[in-house]
């Protein structure tokens, strides 16, 4: 709004007011209406100074304290970190600091808990055979055809960190990346919704069970949800700039570079966008906003279009099998469902009440839209896999959709803060969310644990790596574990419950769960040791463990516990020794 400066009426207290709608107020508590000339102090002059005469000195009206936005404040209006501009960066956000302190510890609390999960061993072995093959040439598996990332991304990186120090060091990665995410989320909802907001949508986030498990875990997802939170981070960086178009290219790269990572991030594209779009208004508005949703979706296809010629049909196959055509299972929707809400269930709670707020109290449509938006985005988890009837990684690909519903809650937290008018009631506020964080950590702090129960391979490594001769092959559950932790047997020589390694290196895969291919392979031999865990593929491993115990000439090793405290098994072990007698 564009207005004059009057000159004061002589030693005048009060300047006459002039009732204006400010553009955009109706997001404001009260009818929009604001003072154009607002009351001011009498004024005195000091004496001696030319010019300033009684009478003709020009005053400058001093402006009002605007009621804050509950809807909507953009940070800057929130920070008063600081009356010193120099001095402003140097004073740290104490309540982020301790926020990424108590996630550090819950996720430093597992790091050795186990020895490598599955999918941690399998792309850090990939990476491994990426990196010689980039340096070497060796031949190495077709893993675009079956990753569900690219194997050139996180893997390659995750390696170097394992070469550095082992899977602690690739765990700690992952840790660094979801510290990031935090960061994100925290800067995020204080530009869209102010200080206080940030803190809980950052502390609510951070005390999930499976944001701690992804702290810890040496898998492509960490990385992934780290580049979708900065992606949301560049695309509401355009708040209150006509042109935002540097921060929505970096939103576009940073959003690629996400989808490459991990497939399935593909799923929250378009929250992104409509962040983008909606942090457009008020201002500039209109098709201005809207061309920063097109616009990063625009980049974003082209980029991947031209990162899928130069991988060429391999990643193409990759991405039907493992995201757009996967297998449904045999899981029913309601086990689905139940799983999701034990991990997300009071962010889901919470987000829904701050939707509920924001339709009952917003007057912006745009700021009701957006909350909406936030909040549903953590049911786009649990509906997808309940479509597939599938648990496979739901404790790892909710955190995503928490992470968005989290800056929804940073919007009720914020109104209420806003609604509440003593000092008193707002610390009683703080205390009570304070307290529920609290127990929502200790809840997830338990539920993390017990998703590193797998069955641990500590006790059956050293049995292997002193039987196994080279050349020898293997049939084994659990096989990219001790592909990891035996990296001096080659691929070629290792199969599973999924598939057959033949001498070419070309593997069999096996649909379904038929003993016909294995018991061939087994008649002529062409195991030396077969490893069964009843664990992948449990009807499988007890129809080959039934035709192993016909077979004179398998012998019976043992059984080797699991090595992890919590789960109960042991990995059966059978070596091939012709004409033993039992």
């Amino acid at each position: 709004m564009n207005s004059r400066t009057d000159t004061a009426p002589e030693q005048s207290g009060e300047v006459e007011a002039t009732l204006v709608r400010i553009p955009g107020a109706d997001n404001l508590p009260g009818p929009g209406l604001v003072p154009a000339r607002l009351p001011v102090p009498p004024t005195r002059l000091a004496p001696g100074l030319p010019g300033t005469a009684r009478g003709s000195a020009r005053l400058t009206p001093i402006p009002a304290k605007l009621p804050a936005r509950a809807d909507r404040v953009p940070a800057r209006a929130q920070d008063h970190r600081s009356s010193r501009p120099g001095r402003r960066w140097l004073q740290p956000n104490w309540g982020l600091l301790v926020i990424l302190a108590v996630q550090s510890a819950l996720a430093l609390r597992l790091m050795k808990t186990n020895t490598a999960f599955e999918d941690e061993a399998l792309y850090l072995w990939a990476g491994h055979l990426e990196w010689s093959h980039w340096l070497h040439g060796t031949a190495i598996p077709d893993f675009p055809t079956y990753f569900s990332g690219a194997p050139v991304v996180y893997p390659v990186l995750g390696a170097v960190a394992d070469s550095i120090g082992g899977l602690i060091a690739a765990r700690f990665m992952s840790l660094v990346f979801m510290l990031g995410a935090t960061i994100a989320l925290w800067s995020v909802t204080r530009r869209l919704f102010g200080r206080p907001g940030a803190f809980f949508a950052a502390a609510s986030w951070a005390a999930l069970a499976p944001t701690a498990r992804l702290g810890a875990f040496a898998t492509y997802d960490a990385m992934a949800l780290f580049l979708l939170a900065l992606t949301a981070w560049f695309a509401t960086g355009g708040i209150g700039r006509r042109d935002a178009t540097r921060w929505m290219l970096a939103a576009a790269v940073t959003l690629t570079l996400a989808n490459v990572t991990k497939y399935a991030s593909a799923l929250f594209d378009p929250v992104v966008i409509g962040l983008a779009i909606l942090s457009g208004y008020p201002a500039p508005g209109g098709k201005s906003a809207l061309r920063r949703g097109a616009f990063i979706a625009a980049i974003t296809i082209e980029l991947i279009i031209v990162l899928l010629q130069v991988g060429r049909g391999w990643y193409v196959d990759g991405i039907e099998q493992t995201t757009l055509t996967r297998h449904a299972g045999g899981t029913p929707v309601a086990t689905v469902l139940l799983s999701s809400w034990d991990w997300t269930s009071y962010i889901v709670v919470a987000a829904a009440l701050s939707a509920v707020l924001c339709l009952a109290r917003a007057r912006s449509l745009t700021t009701r839209i957006l909350v909406v938006m936030l909040a549903a985005t953590a049911a786009l988890v649990p509906a997808q896999q309940a479509r597939i009837h599938t648990l496979t990684s739901l404790s790892k690909h909710v955190d995503f959709g928490a992470w968005f519903a989290a800056i929804a809650i940073g919007y009720g937290v914020s109104r209420l803060s806003a609604r509440a008018a003593s000092p008193m009631r707002r610390r009683i506020l703080a205390a009570a969310g304070i307290v529920g964080l609290a127990v929502a950590g200790y809840a997830g702090l338990g539920q993390a644990s017990n998703l590193y129960d797998w069955p641990g391979a500590a006790n059956l490594i050293p049995v292997l790596d002193r039987m196994v001769r080279p050349g020898d092959r293997l049939l084994a559950d659990n096989t990219p574990t001790l592909e990891y932790y035996l990296p001096q047997i080659h691929w070629q020589q290792w199969s599973s419950v999924y598939g057959i390694t033949l001498p070419s290196g070309r593997r069999v895969p096996e649909e379904s769960d038929s003993l016909a291919p294995y018991q061939q392979a087994l008649s002529k031999h062409y195991f030396r040791f077969v490893v069964l865990a009843f664990t992948d593929k449990p009807q499988l491993d007890s129809a080959i463990a039934s035709y192993l115990h016909t077979d004179p000439d398998y012998h019976f090793v043992g059984a080797i516990p699991f090595s992890n405290p919590g789960s109960h098994g042991s990995y059966l072990l059978w070596e091939y020794q012709p004409n033993h007698s039992r």
